[in-house]
């Protein structure tokens, strides 16, 4: 009995396609379009890993190469983007990580760490010599070095840099050295004697021509 209404809604469906062609090749091509669009669904969840995540390991303050190990075990990759010198902790050691220790991603993602660097940053020393203290120590700090050493020298110009000195030798403009370095500043200072400052030239009195007749 099954049988029989299955044969006839076929030949229904037949006929209905004889008797409308356009209309019943519409339908079929909504039908196939629907068809590819659940196949492409399915392709995209199955290529992306849909539902799938991995929960980011901590690899902050242990050697790159081993962070790189951790990652891979729980299906990801570590991306080298930037190192930063810091004397503190061990060359390549990792001090930072993009995604964050235990955000959830899918399989097969990258991890962006940061290390310390094997080396200081290195950087050109602008010219120094014969401009004020605070011009000088500005300039410094602005290349990122910190570590510097004020020399006071009799001079008649209170506060002005008179030389500059890296490892205790002469330190020329243009020349490069690490951010870490010591860079020793000799600055002037006046004497001081009774309360006045001693004057560096002799001031000659007036000489009275009447006087001398």
């Amino acid at each position: 009995m099954k049988i029989v209404i299955v044969k006839s809604k076929i030949l229904k469906f037949i006929q209905f396609v004889k008797r409308h062609p356009i209309l019943s090749n519409m339908v079929l091509i909504v039908i196939a379009g629907c068809v590819v669009v659940w196949l492409a669904l399915l392709w995209v969840d199955s290529w992306t890993g849909h539902g799938e995540y991995r929960i980011v390991p901590d690899v902050k303050g242990i050697p790159y190469e081993r962070a790189a190990e951790i990652l891979e075990e729980v299906d990801m990759y570590a991306e080298l983007t930037d190192s930063i010198y810091d004397s503190s902790v061990a060359a390549g050691t990792v001090l930072e990580q993009t995604p964050k220790e235990n955000s959830k991603i899918k399989p097969n993602r990258k991890v962006y760490l940061t290390i310390s660097a094997f080396s200081a940053k290195q950087v050109s020393v602008p010219e120094l010599k014969d401009v004020s203290l605070r011009q000088a120590q500005s300039a410094l700090e602005g290349l990122g070095i910190t570590n510097v050493r004020i020399v006071k020298v009799p001079s008649e110009y209170q506060d002005l840099v008179l030389d500059v000195k890296f490892n205790g030798l002469p330190l020329k403009a243009g020349t490069r050295i690490p951010v870490s370095a010591t860079v020793t500043l000799e600055v002037g200072e006046r004497l001081i004697v009774g309360g006045d400052s001693v004057p560096t030239e002799i001031e000659q009195e007036p000489v009275d021509e009447f006087n001398m007749l």
